[in-house]
């Protein structure tokens, strides 16, 4: 995907994506978006007979903050194997890469990526959500939360308990249509809603034991692929898709002449920076195959400057210009959820507890 092509796309991307702001069940209208099918088939291996090409993380940083400044929900609403992909190239035998993958190679489709629970976020350590063994398989009893595309993808993973202990954790490939006992709703979303946040429901759920990925690996080597191929690897590029924001936000009003240019020059050059920061980190992972401790300051330091950005412009614009571009009210929101997409940190945990609380009333 070349990335000056991208830009000619803006007009229609952020028409695309205004409609599911207002209306988040017309995700399937990004299927329209020129690069649709490119996004679709983002970080599928290739088949054999095929030049090997391998997705470099610098390119998806480059990618994502392209797409971020036309409209995040190009990202979170965008179809392709997504972070359930990485999982599935990480950890899945030849069968379950192919019964994933495929679907992405034969037509546009989404996945799901089921991490998150109430009170614990992120914390692959600490959910609940139990993974008990039985003839054949095993039966998932628990919930997830605040998990994209998760009421209406067809498929994705869902990480869940099967033993006590830092190495009991395990991860599941699965197609929700054929389980009984599942079930998904929406959640009420205000950023960022073309990623369709969902409450998953695992009443005593049974999958085969062909669902579990990385069954061929030793407990701590899934666990340790897991996070290194999700969380680790694309924190400073979710960070990216902020600064991508911030920028789309600046230009903006630059080209409408809301605030005068040389007032948003410093917001420029600290975008800039941050990108540069990133993009080092993703080339060292390149380099060596793992993801540096970095990255997660990164991601932190880029939503921080973003969301300055975006409040330091609209401080500076009236009120009727505020009622007059929507486009603003938007990114003020849509800037807002960069806190907790791609994982919620041990500092974070207390305000997402209190977050899915709300969720709930």
């Amino acid at each position: 995907m070349m990335l000056q092509d991208i830009a000619q796309h803006t007009a229609l991307g952020r028409e695309l994506t205004a409609g599911i702001d207002s209306d988040r069940t017309t995700v399937s209208g990004l299927a329209d978006f020129p690069l649709a099918a490119e996004l679709n088939t983002l970080g599928v291996p290739p088949r054999k007979g095929d030049a090997p090409e391998r997705l470099s993380l610098v390119h998806r940083c480059d990618l994502y903050e392209a797409l971020g400044a036309i409209d995040p929900n190009l990202i979170f609403a965008a179809p392709g194997p997504g972070m359930a992909g990485m999982i599935v190239a990480a950890l899945g035998d030849a069968a379950q890469q192919a019964l994933f993958f495929d679907r992405f190679s034969a037509g546009i489709t989404w996945s799901f990526f089921a991490m998150t629970e109430r009170d614990v976020g992120t914390d692959a350590g600490a959910i609940s959500l139990k993974a008990r063994k039985v003839d054949g398989g095993y039966r998932l009893c628990g919930e997830k939360y605040l998990v994209g595309q998760g009421w209406r993808a067809p498929v994705g993973v869902v990480f869940a308990k099967e033993a006590e202990g830092p190495l009991g954790g395990a991860c599941f490939l699965i197609e929700p249509a054929k389980l009984i006992g599942f079930s998904a709703k929406p959640l009420q979303m205000f950023g960022c809603r073309g990623a369709n946040l969902s409450h998953m429901i695992f009443d005593d759920v049974f999958v085969a034991d062909t669902a579990l990925l990385g069954h061929h690996l030793r407990p701590t080597e899934r666990m340790r692929k897991a996070a290194s191929a999700t969380f680790d690897a694309l924190r400073p590029c979710v960070g990216v898709v902020a600064l991508g924001v911030a920028r789309g936000v600046l230009d903006r009003t630059r080209e409408t002449g809301l605030v005068p240019a040389p007032v948003l020059q410093h917001h420029y050059n600290t975008l800039a920076a941050l990108l540069a920061y990133a993009r080092a980190l993703c080339a060292q992972s390149d380099a060596d195959g793992r993801p540096t401790r970095e990255a997660g300051l990164s991601k932190v330091l880029s939503v921080q400057a973003a969301t300055r950005a975006v409040d330091d412009v609209i401080s500076r614009v009236s009120t009727a210009a505020l009622f007059q571009n929507d486009w603003l009210c938007k990114a003020w929101r849509d800037i807002r959820a960069f806190e907790y997409a791609e994982g919620v940190s041990a500092l974070h945990r207390t305000h997402s507890a209190d977050l899915f609380r709300r969720l709930d009333t």
